[in-house]
């Protein structure tokens, strides 16, 4: 496993998910960071925000302990995304739906066998498309669930 102590030093490039150092690929996949780290990291990420420390705050409270790995990683995690993904898209929603649009969200939980991203991530960002456009029925042999490739009325 790597460790990430208050004394490294990650810029934002190297903590994005496409950073086989931090994140895993082809290599480690249990990275562990502690919460001092992470606060850095969000910090850097945040940092045009006018109030970093109520972010820092937010993601991690006074109750996760600094050695709480697995929680701090995913908690860093989280506010990458949500910075990037989640808060933009309800903003963008909200404001369709103030014009009388009608708006609706999904969230897709399915992980795929194939995927190359480490276990904590969970479902990926564009994970769902392969499912969408059918990738498991265009090319069976991807699939490793053993289940039928037969599209339902569910």
């Amino acid at each position: 496993m790597k460790e990430c102590s208050e004394e490294c030093k990650i810029s934002v490039n190297e903590f994005m998910p496409g950073d086989p150092d931090t994140f895993g690929f082809f290599g480690e996949k249990d990275v562990q960071i502690n919460k001092t780290a992470a606060a850095s990291i969000i910090q850097k990420y945040f940092s045009d925000f006018p109030d970093t420390k109520a972010v820092i705050q937010h993601y991690l409270p006074d109750y996760i302990p600094e050695d709480e790995y697995d929680l701090v990683r995913y908690q860093a995690y989280t506010s990458l995304g949500d910075m990037t993904l989640v808060c933009p898209d309800v903003y963008y929603a909200e404001k369709c739906s103030e014009k009388g649009s009608d708006v609706f969200f999904y969230f897709w939980t399915h992980r795929s066998s194939t995927t190359p991203w480490a276990p904590w991530m969970g479902v990926v960002h564009f994970s769902e498309l392969d499912f969408v456009f059918g990738l498991p029925l265009l090319s069976p042999k991807l699939s490793r669930t053993g289940t039928k490739n037969q599209p339902t009325d569910d």
